[in-house]
């Protein structure tokens, strides 16, 4: 079936909008709240440290949708002569698995000594476990597919304001020639998207089984394994998919069209400008999920017509 585009409707145009920021500021502030607090957890290791008496530490349990824990702890300590009194095991992320808690409250008890680190220029700032831990890279893990999603929805954004009369393509050109690279997968795409997928994958493989509370050589480990997959996907693309095969050509000299490799293509078409008699829109889908493609209507020296992909199919 083919048709033309209709103009984007605007409460389509505001719900994206409204979608993106949303995300966005979901996404964000578990990104500045996380990486704030391992930054405390990187400082605390350079804290002044003193000895400390433990007041409390209790297990609470927590009912509601499931079942969750915490650790209620107070500690006690002297800086420079004053009293303080501490509630914070680490900086960043709480931990609400049973298999975090648990071991906690039976390795501190009330009159036991523990070792307190605190801020120096703020003596009531102290932690007893600094520097980083398997959470703080486990939920840099977790949060990694929102942040993909994020900046893959306003990178696109960006391209369709900048480069809107190209739907989003950055054209290049001389003298001679105009090149869009409307069917070529940027290395860039492909490993954020092996990033993103081997960490959703992780979540599963690593977080559940430890209680979200991996220990730091698993984490580390699970690290290696992404952004080796990742690196992996980098070099694959380059070799096999992003090459000049995939770039939509105009050129002005001779007057011929290069069509890029798409869909059962296996090599680039050439033909001239005199031979494309159209360029409709083929669309597909129905109303609430529907893909566009370009296609040239090319006619051939024998009198017969062709219908030729111009790109992949666009969601737009």
């Amino acid at each position: 079936m083919s048709s033309e585009l209709q103009p984007e409707n605007f409460r389509s145009k505001l719900g994206i909008a409204a979608f993106i920021l949303f995300w966005s500021a979901l996404t964000l502030t578990f990104d500045v709240y996380g990486g704030w607090g391992a930054v405390r957890q990187i400082l605390a290791t350079g804290y002044a440290h003193v000895p400390g008496r433990m007041l409390k530490c209790e297990l609470k349990v927590h009912h509601g949708k499931g079942v969750s824990y915490s650790v209620e702890m107070k500690y006690a300590y002297e800086v420079a002569g004053i009293a303080y009194q501490g509630t914070t095991y680490r900086h960043g992320f709480g931990r609400s698995s049973r298999e975090f808690a648990e071991p906690l409250v039976q390795a501190f008890f009330p009159g036991q000594p523990v070792e307190v680190y605190f801020n120096p220029r703020d003596p009531s700032d102290a932690v007893l476990q600094p520097g980083i831990g398997g959470t703080d890279l486990f939920m840099a893990m977790f949060m990694t597919p929102f942040n993909v999603i994020m900046f893959a929805c306003w990178g696109g954004l960006w391209a369709r304001l900048r480069f809107g009369t190209t739907g989003g393509v950055r054209p290049r050109e001389d003298r001679f020639e105009r090149r869009l690279a409307v069917a070529r997968w940027k290395p860039v795409y492909a490993a954020c998207l092996t990033a993103a997928g081997a960490s959703f994958v992780s979540i599963f493989l690593v977080g559940f089984p430890t209680g979200m509370d991996p220990s730091l050589p698993v984490a580390t480990g699970t690290w290696v394994v992404i952004l080796c997959s990742a690196a992996a996907a980098w070099i694959w693309t380059v070799r096999n998919v992003s090459g000049d095969t995939r770039d939509l050509v105009i050129n002005l000299a001779n007057e011929t069209v290069t069509l890029p490799v798409v869909g059962n293509r296996i090599a680039p078409l050439n033909v001239s400008w005199s031979s494309i008699s159209a360029i409709v829109v083929d669309c597909e889908g129905d109303a609430n999920k529907r893909s566009y493609l370009p296609v040239a209507v090319v006619m051939w020296q024998d009198g017969s017509y062709s219908r030729e992909p111009l790109t992949e199919p666009l969601p737009w």
